[in-house]
């Protein structure tokens, strides 16, 4: 049994069309294919319902020739069985994937607000700082290891009892508004590609949508700028760095008229 040798498989050159070289005698419907570039690739070929088929079995060198009969040899096995190995291969694939997704780390509400608050600091929100005192003092003493997916009602409605007890509802409105917003961030998260793959949530609902607010409407503030914060203000508003213009300028006009707010 001759067959390809490797002395051989390594000098075989690149032509003007890719083309194909049998490892004759020794594995049958093994060849190694030599692109237009040089690049070699182990096929086996053989036929389905009467259909040429060709398997991948690896490039060389990364695939030595040895492996290639291997493979070819494991391959025809499963040829003799009635089974088409491109096929075997897919499954074998989508197994180690549905494997990977077993592996993958179901994410808590201390793993979801960690995320959420990430994406607030990326956009510059600086309302985050205030999401995380509220996480750090409300939110993960009570639901912070449950896993996100499994948070239900009456998982929230037990975070703003404590709240609502010391009648500070609108900090527990605070705290709900939140709680949503980290949910809904969490119900997008598929979409997302700048985290690791190896966290998920499985959020299909939001658990906050059924719990009514605490306080259904807050009184507005009725605390005035002072003097020195009226002066800031103005300042700011004719800065564009601060304030995009001629945005700015129209405040200035309402202040400047008014000096009012609702």
């Amino acid at each position: 049994m001759a067959g390809l040798t490797v002395l051989e498989l390594k000098n075989l050159p690149s032509k003007d069309k890719p083309y194909r070289v049998f490892d004759k005698g020794r594995t049958p419907g093994l060849c190694v294919q030599v692109s237009t570039g040089g690049k070699k690739t182990f096929y086996l070929t053989y036929r389905v319902d009467g259909k040429a088929r060709f398997f991948k079995l690896g490039s060389y060198p990364d695939t030595e020739l040895a492996e290639a009969r291997d493979l070819a040899t494991k391959a025809r096995k499963l040829i003799g069985k009635n089974k088409d190995p491109k096929v075997e291969q897919q499954r074998e694939l989508a197994a180690e994937k549905a494997e990977e997704a077993r592996k993958q780390k179901q994410g808590t509400i201390e793993d979801l607000f960690k995320y959420y608050m990430q994406n607030l600091e990326n956009q510059g929100k600086r309302s985050v700082n205030q999401v995380r005192s509220i996480f750090n003092s409300n939110v993960e003493p009570v639901i912070g290891d449950l896993k996100a997916s499994e948070v239900e009602p009456d998982d929230i409605r037990a975070v703003l009892a404590p709240i609502k007890k010391r009648d500070a509802m609108v900090l527990a409105n605070r705290v709900r508004s939140y709680l949503s917003a980290a949910f809904n961030y969490g119900i997008r998260w598929k979409d997302k590609d700048e985290y690791t793959r190896m966290m998920r949530f499985d959020i299909t609902m939001n658990p906050v949508s059924s719990v009514d607010k605490p306080l259904k409407e807050e009184a507005p503030g009725e605390r005035t700028l002072s003097e020195g914060e009226v002066k800031i203000l103005w300042e700011a508003m004719g800065d564009e760095k601060k304030m995009p213009q001629p945005t700015g300028l129209v405040l200035r006009l309402i202040l400047a008229t008014s000096g009012q707010r609702v």
